[in-house]
């Protein structure tokens, strides 16, 4: 046996080290999953919780997109700094993420 052969097997330090790894990345892919990591509370979202409701249930494309441009019309309506503007913005960030659950174009 040569030389080669000895180190072209894996070792059980190396399945160990690479069954570590997957354990790792089993594990944060349920904290995120379950933590909703990166999804806004609706709790702490600006606005009327039954205007993302109405966005977040929008059936069609063209619905989703009158939510947008509605929201961006609101928002470019307002002075920066303003609130409404804020969940204007948050309104049409909302309807962005419902555009592309939908596959919309």
């Amino acid at each position: 046996m040569g030389e080669d052969d000895a180190t072209s097997q894996p070792t059980p330090r190396h399945l160990l080290v690479l069954a570590g790894l997957v354990v790792v990345a089993v594990a944060g892919y349920f904290y995120i999953a379950s933590n909703d990591v990166g999804v806004p509370d609706p709790e702490t979202r600006p606005g009327d919780s039954s205007v993302y409701v109405r966005i977040e249930s929008a059936p069609t494309c063209s619905r989703a997109q009158g939510e947008f441009d509605t929201a961006m019309d609101t928002a470019e309506s307002r002075a920066p700094g303003d609130s409404g503007r804020d969940v204007a913005m948050s309104y049409a960030e909302a309807a962005m993420d419902r555009l592309e659950q939908l596959g919309c174009p």
